[in-house]
């Protein structure tokens, strides 16, 4: 046992994938860079988003005029859910579905549109992240 005082010795972070080292913790962050551009607009988006938790429909305005100032070729509705679902996987967000009520207070079928995502990390380290690895991104987090 170490003496009382001392620091743990630090245990290095790697991406979240298996098998890990015995002990090796799982930051999410540390891929930022391997990810395909796209899941980094997207993860630009929610990072520069106003709320916590953004509605996907919006994230997909937000993510179409990303793309149109990098001068990028846009992923349609259906592969942008997908990118997101892969974010969900690797542990940099979180995606639920919204209970509307309908009529009679009964709910109502869920859809993609009720969805929202949500950075299951903390912003301000996303940015970070994501500007060490891709500069260009930074006019998506303004």
């Amino acid at each position: 046992p170490a003496p009382a005082g001392a620091a743990e010795p630090r245990v290095p972070s790697t991406p979240c994938k298996r098998p890990r080292p015995v002990g090796a913790k799982c930051d999410p962050l540390s891929a930022v860079g391997q990810l395909p551009l796209e899941q980094q607009i997207l993860l630009c988006v929610l990072a520069a988003a106003e709320g916590e938790a953004v509605r996907v429909p919006e994230v997909c305005a937000k993510y179409k005029d990303g793309c149109k100032q990098l001068h990028r070729a846009m992923l349609g509705k259906e592969e942008v859910n997908g990118a997101l679902q892969a974010l969900e996987q690797r542990g940099l967000l979180t995606l639920r579905t919204v209970r509307r009520a309908g009529a009679k207070g009964r709910a109502v079928a869920r859809s993609a549109a009720d969805a929202v995502a949500e950075l299951a990390v903390a912003r301000k380290a996303v940015r970070e992240a994501i500007a060490s690895v891709n500069p260009t991104l930074q006019k998506c987090l303004q």
